[in-house]
């Protein structure tokens, strides 16, 4: 179930969602990027939908156990898969209380200006494993975003330690510091 968006704030990490449940989200984006998206993608402006509280923000917290994130952190460096991700390969050396800590991404939902309908805010954890169910049972995805609308996904098999990666260039389905046209 969402929660409305009350305020947005300048953190360090970013910025800051505050939500009508009085629960705060951080994210890796700044408050400035998050309304030029808003705004190129064709809603009037971002202040006029918070001040009505009329955005709806799901929040996904972090789901993998620590035990579980140390197994696939470890296959993932042994694997060597992640090498190539230079911006991204530093997160599997971080401990379960560090990927806690970190903010969340914003994606989806924003690109669809209709009428007088407000966007939608969705965020996910930058770190995080989740059963995958496009494969067989028993694998787990990772989702997520290098510079230049890269997205990439891992996939961990905990059971026969196979790590395997797809990437591709998606346009803007996570938002990047600044906006990249």
């Amino acid at each position: 179930m969402p929660s409305k968006l009350v305020a947005i704030h300048d953190a360090p990490s970013g910025c800051e969602l505050e939500l009508s449940d009085n629960s705060r989200i951080a994210l890796n984006v700044m408050h400035s990027t998050i309304r030029d998206y808003v705004i190129l993608d064709g809603f009037r402006d971002l202040q006029s939908f918070v001040d009505a509280h009329r955005i709806d923000v799901y929040y996904q917290p972090v789901a993998i156990r620590p035990s579980d994130w140390d197994t696939f952190a470890r296959f993932v460096r042994d694997s060597g898969v992640a090498s190539s991700l230079l911006d991204v390969q530093p997160l599997f050396d971080l401990t379960h209380s560090e990927i806690l800590a970190l903010p969340n991404r914003l994606y989806g939902g924003i690109g669809c200006a209709v009428d007088d309908l407000p966007p939608v805010f969705y965020t996910s954890p930058i770190a995080d494993f989740l059963p995958d169910n496009h494969r067989r049972a028993g694998w787990f995805r990772w989702a997520f975003s290098s510079a230049g609308y890269m997205m990439h996904q891992i996939y961990v098999n905990p059971s026969t330690g196979t790590v395997d990666i797809e990437s591709g260039h998606v346009e803007y389905h996570y938002l990047e510091n600044p906006r990249v046209t």
